[in-house]
């Protein structure tokens, strides 16, 4: 089985969120879009996937690199521009199992396995991200625990015993939280944050 990824766009409104980076490998409750539906194709059978890329190539490319990690065959394809899916499929039908299908085409602008959009507007990233929260610990994942009921956690976090934390809450990985702080719901936080002692977040 092979399937063709096309990696997503920034709109003008969202533009800072790949300033940093291309908006595929951003950390997105944890880890990048890439490496979520990297997962989710190898679970679903695939062997081989083609990833069309606009933005950044060679930084994609060190991200993933031959796709070992999720046991698959990666090729990196550089384009000018993100395609749609149709104009994709009509590309690149050799890349794929014959008869191809649209179903083997997926643009990389939400998760996997859901609808909403992500880059539509600054309210659908962030309900985006709380919907995938509970998926986010994906077969591959290390580190990732449920710390309490609907709190997700990663490796080397430093919370305080007096914090509270309010479900549903993401906390990846070095994360330190001081004490009498307040951290939720709805609050994800990721990797390397430093939250002072009493401090309040939520629905962040």
């Amino acid at each position: 089985m092979k399937a063709l990824l096309i990696c997503p766009a920034a709109p003008a409104s969202l533009r800072a969120l790949s300033e940093a980076a291309p908006i595929e490998t951003i950390p997105l409750v944890g880890q990048g879009l890439v490496a979520y539906w990297l997962s989710h194709v190898a679970a679903s059978g695939a062997k081989e996937v083609s990833i069309l890329s606009h933005d950044r190539t060679d930084e994609l490319a060190i991200l993933i690199g031959d796709g070992t990690r999720w046991g698959l065959k990666v090729q990196l394809i550089e384009e000018t521009r993100e395609l749609t899916p149709a104009q994709a499929l009509a590309k690149y039908e050799s890349l794929l199992d014959a008869p191809a299908s649209r179903e083997a085409v997926s643009v990389m602008d939400h998760f996997p396995g859901l609808k909403t959009p992500l880059f539509a507007s600054s309210q659908q990233f962030y309900h985006g991200l709380l919907e995938w929260m509970p998926s986010a610990k994906t077969p591959d994942r290390v580190g990732v625990i449920e710390y309490t009921t609907d709190v997700w956690t990663g490796l080397n976090c430093r919370i305080d015993p007096a914090v509270e934390i309010r479900p549903p809450c993401w906390i990846a990985k070095n994360v330190f939280i001081g004490r009498g702080s307040v951290i939720g719901p709805g609050t994800i936080i990721e990797e390397g944050v430093f939250i002072e002692g009493a401090a309040t977040i939520s629905q962040s």
